[in-house]
């Protein structure tokens, strides 16, 4: 108990409110936060395999580490190796290694949430950390890319930590933080090249703001370096994997890919009326414009008077520029000096909790009712957005679910044969058909070893074949109309085949449609 006095002079006791009483709260409510994230991002973690997680997956699956490295330095893929060894490893542990080589990103992209919490309290104060920790829990491009098997979550959740980690040391310059600064800056390397580009900004803000350190600063990233150099010659082989996406433009669609990064999907066509819907972007939108607005009204009414020091008070403004802006802009460089448009907001993503921090900065400027309410606003916005990515339209195409279709719904021996653009042969279904063996997949990843893309025969070709043998023929393609004028039986083969069977399942850009077509010819030499 304390002695107060009172205007009359008399003394009372006064409770003294313990220490820490309270100490608790923040530290549960981040724990909740995570614990939600985990589980909004579990949910996804069964959709079929899409896309580049096609190349990874025949990568890794039944490879030596060796042999994943290798796999990795072909000019193929434009990665480096740790997330694939990570979800190598991962495939050890049993279960359907298409789900377990996407454990890697979900780990990643679950860890990512407290640890933007501790990077926000330390670059923005307490208040917007909480925020931004929220919104990353909710994030339709945290939660896509933690369902994802490529490195972006990867990338996100070790750029973090490695901007982290420096602020540790720069605090408290022991040779335990330095190196642990120095590891997770080569993890950042040997993730993601773009990841260099935070790396860049972060050392060049340290150098700028605490000069003492200069020193340490260039001792440890010169080991991270060496570290990196036997990694040096896959980086600087020729590729031309970007090429594919066009020339770089200077009116490429930056705010599209920026606005992926904060509320959106960057699953492509899954556009911002889907996910996160124009009702819950407005309300987000919304939130942000109320924030700026209220914190203007506030600071003119103030006419000079102390700031309340309740207002989000950001301690290391030129950081979190640096953090915000070092992707988009180092892609940009990239993509300028390149020539080719690399402006994807999966490239930024080393940029992503950066970004988080400043939008809770933005939504806590207000004192006082109207800053939590914003913020508050602006999360529920967010999480209600995220929602819709759970819907099938907006979801991975269920390529699981279509071949297994065909496995119980096909004769022994029926060509199947994969429509769906971009893949050729049975890239999308192999995972998943029963009927194909480990052998058969093991020749189809040796095919897809010397050559990036499977042979695909002619479609009538599929249909030539099948006649002399007697055999069906099964076609997957996407539910687009163009592909269903396209996928019908050619006309030479009219009368010798008929539309048996089919069957749509959902996805993205309508799913993927399952055509069966039964041979009415007998086989020759029957």
């Amino acid at each position: 108990m304390q002695a107060v006095v009172e205007p009359q002079g008399m003394i009372r006791s006064a409770p003294i409110r313990a220490a820490g009483s309270r100490a608790w709260v923040t530290p549960s409510l981040v724990g909740i936060l995570t614990l939600v994230g985990f589980l909004v991002r579990l949910r996804g973690m069964g959709q079929s395999l899409l896309g580049d997680e096609l190349l990874l997956y025949w990568d890794v699956w039944q490879r030596s580490a060796r042999d994943v490295i290798a796999q990795v330095a072909q000019p193929i893929e434009v990665n480096p190796p740790l997330y694939h060894l990570l979800a190598r490893g991962s495939q050890l542990a049993g279960g359907d290694p298409s789900v377990m080589v996407r454990l890697p990103a979900l780990l990643a992209g679950t860890a990512t949430i407290p640890v933007t919490y501790l990077l926000g309290a330390r670059i923005a104060g307490r208040r917007a950390a909480i925020v931004a920790c929220a919104l990353a829990s909710f994030s339709p491009f945290g939660v896509y890319f933690s369902n994802e098997a490529r490195p972006y979550a990867l990338t996100t959740f070790l750029a973090a930590l490695s901007t982290l980690m420096l602020l540790r040391a720069i605090d408290q310059p022991r040779p335990s933080r330095w190196i642990a600064y120095s590891f997770t800056s080569l993890a950042v390397l040997y993730t993601h090249y773009t990841g260099v580009f935070v790396l860049l900004v972060q050392f060049g803000w340290a150098a700028w703001t605490h000069r003492s350190l200069v020193r340490s600063l260039v001792i440890w990233n010169v080991l991270a370096g060496i570290l990196f150099l036997p990694w040096i010659p896959v980086v600087l082989r020729p590729s031309g994997y970007f090429q594919s996406y066009g020339p770089f433009v200077l009116s490429s669609d930056l705010l599209l890919q920026l606005r992926k990064l904060v509320i959106s999907s960057p699953l492509v066509g899954v556009g911002f009326e889907r996910v996160p819907g124009l009702a819950a972007g407005a309300l987000f939108i919304g939130a942000a414009v109320v924030a700026l607005l209220a914190w203007i009204l506030q600071r003119g009414a103030a006419n000079g008077q102390p700031a309340d020091q309740s207002a989000s008070r950001v301690k290391r403004p030129g950081l979190l520029l640096a953090l915000v802006f070092s992707s988009p802009i180092g892609i940009l460089l990239a993509s300028a000096i390149r020539g080719w448009d690399m402006v994807l907001a999966r490239n930024f993503a080393a940029s992503f909790v950066g970004m988080t921090i400043a939008v809770a900065v933005v939504m806590t400027l207000p004192r006082g009712w109207i800053g939590r309410a914003t913020a508050i606003v602006a999360v529920g916005a967010l999480a209600w957005g995220c929602t819709h990515s759970f819907e099938r339209s907006n979801e991975r195409t269920d390529n699981r679910a279509a071949a297994h279709w065909i496995d119980g719904n096909v004769r022994k021996g029926t060509i199947v044969v994969n429509a769906q653009v971009p893949f050729a042969g049975l890239w999308p279904l192999s995972p998943y058909l029963r009927s194909v063996t480990d052998a058969g997949r093991k020749r189809l990843r040796d095919q897809l070893d010397t050559n990036a893309t499977t042979p695909q025969k002619p479609y009538g070709q599929q249909f030539l074949d099948a006649k002399w043998s007697g055999l069906d023929v099964a076609v997957a393609f996407d539910s687009i109309p163009q592909m269903e004028r396209l996928v019908v039986i050619p006309k030479n083969f009219e009368g010798q085949f008929r539309l048996a069977k089919q069957a749509r399942f959902p996805g993205f850009q309508g799913g993927v449609t399952v055509r069966v077509f039964e041979n009415l010819q007998t086989p020759v030499g029957r």
